[in-house]
Parts: structure tokens; C-alpha cells; sequence
């Protein structure tokens, strides 16, 4: 069909197009073979997918081409929808290391509303286009519907925004949540706590402009602006990966450490200090154990007790600790009492929440400690 029309080339075309391409082709990186054994990198490249197929739609619509391809108006409505639900199972499974409980169910209304919408999908390409110009071009005279029928039998696809709606601000909620809790986690570094901050700020900016452009705007004039601001957070997005990249930013201790004055006598001296507060008073029990603590206990500096750990045990100060623990429960799962709770076990080895616990274990391990302690049992 053509395009009665101009087409429209300008800014904000090119920065939506290449912001799309763009989420592809992350999607492809976080879906290859080697990347999706980690549940957060599938929930990411369906999360990019469904973002990427929804900016090409609304790029297609505010150029025009729309005009070209009409049979796929308002094909992607369904894809909207998973926007939500997948960005938050990636954030929960990033934190976590697992799934949440009946986690199916959030891609349940998506589900439900792309099979009501079958019967749209499959109108002449009158309707389609009756549907593009009402919503952009509302100027322009309908064309003639032959053999109309009801193709939105309970009104759902007039109430898609609403329901996009309510699903931002939703899954915002659950993000927020997630985040005040993973503060809270002791087994997660600065660094992981700063990427999680990050991930909450680049959804809950994506809400927050569509909301307000869902609130400024009749129809769907101000969708452009929605993914506009979509494509450049997913350029911000490429490059906080390019910089956590091992392959850009990647140093040996001994570069790290090039300036440090520490002998190798005082590192294998501060070394022997770190190994008799963990492995004979247990430091790594307490579950508010912190590098500065440790550092004031073996009496030296923090910097020089990092340096050390990094050096000499090819670990963070986070990763030692968690080791440390999670060998201890280990031991208490073979040996301990058998009716002594996983929730018990965690806590006795310095863990504040059940959760945390499980994700350092499953980390550790590549199980859950339930998992760890069936395995096992059944071996012997």
C-alpha cells in the first residue's frame, strides 16, 4: 500500500533505529550458547527483544512506512507487555540466581492478550490501516471495511494503554523492592550493588517518560519520544558492559597493586593473620564481617589486607568470606543434624536471610543447598 503521506527521515528516526538494531544485537550476545546458562542473560535478551521489536514498530509508524507494511500495525501490542515482566525477572534472577516462585505466571497476560488479538491479526488490510490513521494520521479519511466483524470481543485491545500502564508501574514496584533488599545483602560487592542501582534507574527512567508521555499525549503521538529516550538508555546500557567487560578492563594484581610498599614477608605475614581469623576463630561466622573489622584485627591498613586477599588467595575480600561460609555448610549439610532447617544452617554460617544464602551457595556450588544435601544423601 502506499503511503499517502510524506516519509520522514529526521533525528529521531535515525537514534530509534540504531538504539533497535542496537538491543538485537545485545540480545543476540546475552542469548548465545555460551551466555544463557545464566537465567539473568535469557530474561535480558527476551527483555531486549521485546523492546527492540517495539521500537521498529513505533519507528515505522512516526516514518511512515507503516503505509508499506500495514498488515503488521499494532502486531507488536503483546511484546509491550513482556517488557515489563522480563526486565524484572532479570533483575530478580541477577540478584538471586534463581527463578521466583510460579515465575511463568508473569508472562501469563501477554499470553492472554496476544491470543485475544488473533483476530485482529488476521483483519484485511482496511482495518489495519483504519487503526494506523486513527492513531497518527487522524486527518485522513477511513477506507471501507468489507465484512466487519469483532475482532476486540471484550474491548481489551482498546484498553492497551492502561494495561502497559499498570504493568510499569507494577514491575517498578517489584524493582524497587527487589533493590532495598539486595542492599541489604552481605554477600553481594559494591560493585554488584552499583549495577543493580543502575538497572532500577534504567527501567524506572523508561516508566517514568512513559508515563508522562502517556499522560501528555492523545493516541499514540508521543511515542516516539518513548523510545527515543529508550534507544539512548540502551546506549548507556552497551557501554556499562563494554566497561565491566574483563576483556576491556581487566588487570593482574600486579599491575593493581605496582605502587604498594608491602614486602612479600609482610604479605605472607598479614596472609597467615587472615588465615587465623578465619580458619581458627571463624571470623567469617559473623554475619556483619567487613574488611575494615578484619583489617583492625590483624592490625593493618585495608588496603594492604584487600592487597593480600587479591594476591595471595586470587579473591575478593566478598569472595573469601563467602567461600569460607559456604564450605562451613557444606560441612553442617553432610554431617549436621538432620532436622535442622536450611534457613537454621544459613543463619549459623553469617548469612541474614535465606536468600542470600541460597544464591551464594548456588554460586559456589552450582545447587541450592536443599539440592546440595539430596545429592548427597542419596550417595550415601
Amino acid at each position: 500500500m502506499e503511503s499517502p503521506v510524506p516519509y520522514r527521515i529526521d533525528f529521531f528516526a535515525l537514534i530509534i533505529f540504531l538504539g533497535a538494531i542496537q538491543g538485537l544485537f545485545l540480545s543476540a550476545f546475552f542469548l548465545n550458547k555460551k551466555n544463557r546458562k545464566y537465567l539473568h542473560n535469557i530474561y535480558s535478551g527476551i527483555f531486549l527483544i521485546s523492546l527492540s521489536v517495539v521500537m521498529l514498530d513505533v519507528l515505522l509508524c512516526y516514518t511512515n512506512y507503516m503505509f508499506n507494511v500495514i498488515f503488521l500495525n499494532d502486531s507488536t501490542e503483546p511484546f509491550a507487555l513482556v517488557i515489563g515482566p522480563a526486565f524484572y525477572l532479570y533483575f530478580y534472577t541477577k540478584i538471586n540466581n534463581r527463578n521466583p516462585k510460579k515465575y511463568y505466571l508473569h508472562f501469563l497476560p501477554p499470553m492472554l492478550y496476544f491470543i485475544h488479538s488473533i483476530p485482529f491479526l488476521i483483519q484485511e488490510k482496511a482495518v489495519k490501516y483504519n487503526g494506523y490513521i486513527s492513531a497518527y494520521h487522524p486527518d485522513l479519511p477511513f477506507i471501507p471495511e468489507p465484512g466487519k466483524w469483532d475482532y476486540d470481543l471484550f474491548s481489551l485491545r482498546r484498553m492497551i494503554k492502561p494495561f502497559i500502564f499498570t504493568s510499569l508501574v507494577v514491575y517498578s514496584g517489584l524493582i524497587i523492592a527487589e533493590t532495598f533488599k539486595s542492599l541489604k545483602n552481605n554477600t553481594l560487592q559494591p560493585e554488584e550493588k552499583k549495577s543493580i542501582i543502575s538497572d532500577a534507574l534504567i527501567f524506572s527512567g523508561i516508566n517514568a517518560v512513559t508515563i508522562i508521555i502517556f499522560i501528555s499525549f492523545d493516541r499514540d503521538f508521543g511515542d516516539y519520544i518513548i523510545v527515543t529516550f529508550s534507544a539512548i538508555l540502551l546506549y548507556y546500557f552497551t557501554v556499562r558492559i563494554l566497561n565491566q567487560s574483563a576483556y576491556f578492563h581487566k588487570k593482574s594484581p600486579e599491575v593493581k597493586y605496582s605502587k604498594s610498599t608491602l614486602s612479600e614477608d609482610e604479605k605472607d605475614e598479614i596472609l597467615k593473620r587472615i588465615v587465623f581469623q578465619f580458619e581458627n576463630e571463624k571470623y567469617f561466622l559473623n554475619p556483619n564481617a567487613s574488611l575494615p573489622e578484619l583489617s583492625d584485627k590483624i592490625k593493618t591498613s585495608s588496603n594492604y589486607a584487600s592487597q593480600v586477599i587479591n594476591e595471595k588467595a586470587g579473591k575478593t575480600f566478598f569472595d573469601l568470606i563467602a567461600y569460607y561460609r559456604i564450605e562451613e555448610a557444606k560441612k553442617m549439610l553432610l554431617t549436621g543434624d538432620l532436622n535442622e532447617t536450611i534457613e537454621s544452617i544459613g543463619y549459623t554460617v553469617g548469612y541474614n536471610s535465606k536468600s542470600a544464602f541460597n544464591s551464594a551457595f548456588k554460586k559456589f556450588t552450582g545447587s541450592t543447598p536443599s539440592e546440595f544435601k539430596t545429592q548427597n544423601q542419596k550417595k550415601n
